[in-house]
């Protein structure tokens, strides 16, 4: 079971990295079309999904991890993800008002 969740988080954050790099790319220059800037909130809330869930599969398995500190970090990790996409909804729907 331990394996098996830290492979399909591993799995979640691997399908989520190509959709990070495209909002923090778009975060240096937003563009002023409300549709694009409504995608990229989407983007952000599918991204906030996914790493989310990864969080929880590391979470539940950390206890049982044969090294509880790899979990750790990858947990850290995410946290600090998931901030940085929150703070590019923020911004986004900020741009949207």
């Amino acid at each position: 079971r331990v394996k098996k969740s830290m492979n399909d988080a591993a799995g979640l954050i691997r399908d989520a990295a190509p959709l990070y790099a495209e909002l923090a790319g778009a975060m240096n220059q937003l563009p002023d079309d409300a549709a694009v800037l409504r995608e990229l909130v989407g983007k952000a809330d599918r991204l906030t999904v996914k790493l989310g869930d990864a969080r929880l599969l590391y979470s539940s398995v950390k206890s049982d991890a044969p090294d509880p500190s790899v979990v750790d970090r990858r947990l850290a990790q995410l946290e600090e993800l998931l901030s940085s996409v929150e703070e590019c909804r923020k911004e986004l729907k900020k741009r949207l008002q």
